[in-house]
């Protein structure tokens, strides 16, 4: 009787089967939408030309946190774990978005299987366990950063890694390695190691948890000092001092997270309702740690206030959101108290939530996206035939993929050092006027003459130089490739 009762919990209701099938189909159309960009040979974001960058002189043999200035100014906020696994990928693959973007997905489904693992962990089912697995990648942040060459899944999928050890077999060490590790692909993944040191202080195993906070602590302040000698100082410039310079705003930050809130409200309702109806001391048990790891990520949605953040801060947040929405479904599932109704309830939120968030991000990331990138080929091309080496670009792919010497390495994060840091644009701006850049690849200010002091990529001297001394030759649709200038014939 034991093992009939566990098959009938395994296999979904029929009322089920349809929401379930919606939540594949919503997971299968991110999924194959993310592969269609994979192949594209030019940036879809404007960090992915610096990261691939980085990853190529990795690759061949340079360091990867250099003096900073003088030219080329080349500034690397994250950490060394992701740089050189790109690195290594590009070494063996050689210097494309594709392999890169392929890892990411993969990362992206591997987080995806580890949060189907920690739910089965906690007591769901395998069905559910799978199907809110599946249900993350579907999840509105999730799906814009599929396959875009970024940090944050490297250090998403160390940080659940970590989790996991720590869960499965109860040993505070364990995920040391794996969180000190996603912490220095970006610094701001600090989710999980919070929430394992307050879960161990919940169960006042305090010197336990202290004993954890003083290892992952000494490790990272290992790495960091042998860091700072091997690179002669210049570590801590670029991974933070660089990011202080970035403003932030609490107003800002409010904003952000409000919008990630309302993208993820039907989800939220879901894990809301399932919860409520579920409610036991064996779920309360179940929610431990995935309760407090949900509200640790939600802290660190603060992030976002700073300028230069994006929707990729979020991937956490989501990641806790589902772990706890499948926990929550599967206690739900073998409640016999919980009218049929309400179950049928909880399973179409389910699948409206999967196919609204596929609709959703599609309408209004994709195909604006699509529209943004659809000259870059046309860009790429132009770059690629300039006769000259030196370019002056917001497009960082562009003068990679072409072999090309960049100015300047990664605009945005330039500009902000001569914004907020103290640097000087007069180099810059005295080789434009010298005309020693063999091509300028720029998007102009919004407002003519008026550039964005927290947003901006160029000063208003460096745009000056430029209208001065150069002339525009072309013009595309390509996101940071709008407009080509040459020098103006003497």
């Amino acid at each position: 009787m034991e093992l009939t009762d566990f098959l009938n919990r395994q296999r979904p209701e029929k009322w089920e089967s349809p929401a379930f099938g919606a939540v594949l189909l919503g997971c299968g159309t991110a999924l194959v939408i993310a592969a269609l960009w994979i192949h594209l040979p030019y940036e879809i974001n404007f960090a992915e030309g610096a990261v691939l960058g980085e990853a190529a002189r990795i690759a061949h043999g340079l360091p990867a946190y250099p003096p900073a200035t003088p030219a080329p100014y080349i500034i690397n906020p994250y950490g060394p774990v992701a740089y050189y696994t790109f690195a290594m990928v590009v070494r063996i693959f050689g210097v494309s978005f594709t392999a890169p973007r392929v890892l990411v997905l993969l990362l992206a489904i591997g987080c995806a299987t580890l949060i189907g693992v920690l739910i089965r962990s906690r007591g769901g089912t395998r069905t559910v366990s799978f199907i809110f697995g599946a249900l993350f990648v579907a999840m509105p942040a999730a799906q814009k950063w599929l396959s875009v060459v970024r940090v944050d899944w490297i250090g998403v999928a160390l940080a659940l890694i970590g989790i996991y050890l720590f869960l499965r077999f109860e040993r505070w060490y364990l995920p040391v390695i794996p969180f000190v590790a996603a912490i220095f692909c970006k610094f701001t993944i600090l989710a999980a190691p919070t929430a394992v040191f307050l879960y161990l202080l919940s169960r006042r195993e305090t010197k336990k948890a202290l004993q954890f906070l003083a290892c992952c602590v000494g490790l990272a302040g290992g790495m960091l000092l042998l860091l700072q000698a091997r690179t002669g100082g210049w570590f801590w410039f670029h991974t933070v001092v660089v990011n202080r310079t970035h403003p932030f705003s609490i107003g800002t930050a409010l904003w952000w997270i409000f919008k990630e809130l309302r993208d993820c409200s039907l989800v939220l309702l879901l894990v809301a309702l399932v919860l409520w109806m579920g409610r036991s001391e064996r779920l309360r048990k179940a929610l431990s740690f995935p309760a407090i790891y949900l509200g640790t990520t939600f802290l660190t949605l603060l992030f976002v206030g700073k300028v230069g953040a994006d929707t990729n801060y979020y991937l956490e947040f989501e990641a806790a959101v589902c772990w706890c929405g499948g926990i929550g479904y599967s206690f739900l599932r073998e409640k016999a108290k919980v009218s049929n109704w309400a179950k049928i309830a909880a399973a179409t939120l389910l699948a409206t939530a999967a196919l609204v968030n596929v609709g959703f991000v599609s309408l209004h990331r994709h195909l604006p996206l699509y529209r943004s990138v659809s000259g870059c080929r046309e860009a790429y091309q132009y770059v690629r035939e300039q006769p000259g080496d030196q370019i002056l670009a917001e497009n960082g792919g562009a003068v990679i993929l072409a072999g090309k010497t960049p100015g300047v390495w990664e605009a945005f994060m330039w500009a902000r050092q001569v914004l907020q840091g103290g640097w000087s644009d007069a180099e810059v701006v005295e080789k434009i006027r010298e005309r020693k850049y063999d091509l300028i690849v720029v998007k102009p200010p919004r407002t003519p003459g008026k550039v964005d002091a927290r947003e901006g990529r160029w000063t208003e001297p460096v745009l000056k130089a430029v209208t001065e001394n150069y002339h525009i030759t072309r013009r595309f649709v390509c996101e940071d490739a709008n407009v080509a200038y040459e020098r103006k014939p003497q």
